[in-house]
């Protein structure tokens, strides 16, 4: 469950490959010496934008930057490459955040781990398929290695955005993550999700890369979410509120962050809590 590649590519095995380097990259700059050079590296190449691109027409609530512009019609932040959907979730997110809360971050994106790791009084666990950016690598459809490896009824908060569309059996995920939530607790979920369309389009018989970035719009997509999408999380068990830009944000905030207007966080509870 990687993040979507940095350069969008036609190419399957491209994207794969892109992918791929970019968590061995994150890999290296952890392995010290080579930290301390990466780091030096980082901060000659912010300087540098900041001259480049100063300005405060776009500004990025995951790092704080201000500039001219994000990169490319992703709207990438050129700091910390946030994506428009997780400057929205941390604005909501960050003006929620209490002592004692315990947050799982399934498939954690770089910009939001940054902004939680180490927070004073709340804990943090990242988990993930794969990803070197996670404390734990396990599949969130077995049953038994999650409840062994994470526990039951833990979380405050869990973080799952842009996650699902890569899972197979999504109903055990969605289960996965109602059981690992307190009574108190609440899932924000997002997923890439076509408005136009009534139901959820999946063929399990698409396999090939070149085949699924052409049906789903993305090699590793298993399916596109349609209106439905609502429904698949109550069937799972989970309460949902949908939480639009416009429900956080002023009309400004929305413009300097490039938010999809569109784009909600699904706001999920466990239904049996109440």
């Amino acid at each position: 469950m990687p993040e979507t590649p940095i350069t969008p590519n036609s190419s399957a095995g491209a994207g794969l490959i892109s992918t791929t380097v970019r968590e061995i990259r994150y890999l290296v700059r952890e392995i010290h010496p080579l930290r301390k050079y990466y780091a030096a590296k980082q901060a000659i190449t912010h300087s540098y934008y900041r001259v480049r691109y100063r300005g405060s027409d776009v500004f990025c609530s995951c790092c704080g930057s201000k500039s001219q512009s994000f990169v490319t019609a992703d709207r990438l932040c050129r700091y910390c490459r946030s994506y428009a959907r997780n400057r929205f979730l941390w604005t909501y997110l960050a003006d929620k955040l209490k002592l004692g809360d315990n947050i799982l971050h399934i498939a954690p994106e770089s910009c939001l781990r940054a902004c939680l790791r180490g927070m004073p009084g709340i804990g943090y666990i990242a988990a993930d398929l794969f990803s070197g950016l996670a404390d734990v690598n396990l599949d969130l459809t077995d049953e038994n290695e999650v409840r062994n490896r994470l526990g039951e009824s833990v979380y405050s908060i869990i973080l799952c955005s842009h996650v699902l569309e890569h899972i197979d059996d999504d109903p055990a995920a969605m289960r996965a993550i109602r059981n690992l939530l307190r009574k108190d607790g609440r899932a924000l979920i997002q997923v890439p999700l076509d408005w136009s369309r009534e139901v959820t389009y999946e063929d399990f018989g698409i396999t090939a890369p070149e085949a699924r970035a052409r049906a789903f719009g993305q090699w590793d997509h298993v399916r596109i979410y349609g209106r439905d999408f609502m429904d698949r999380l109550q069937a799972a068990g989970l309460e949902v509120e949908l939480v639009y830009p416009r429900d956080v944000c002023t009309d400004e905030a929305i413009a300097r962050m490039q938010l999809d207007p569109q784009d909600p966080i699904f706001l999920c509870r466990d239904s049996a809590s109440f």
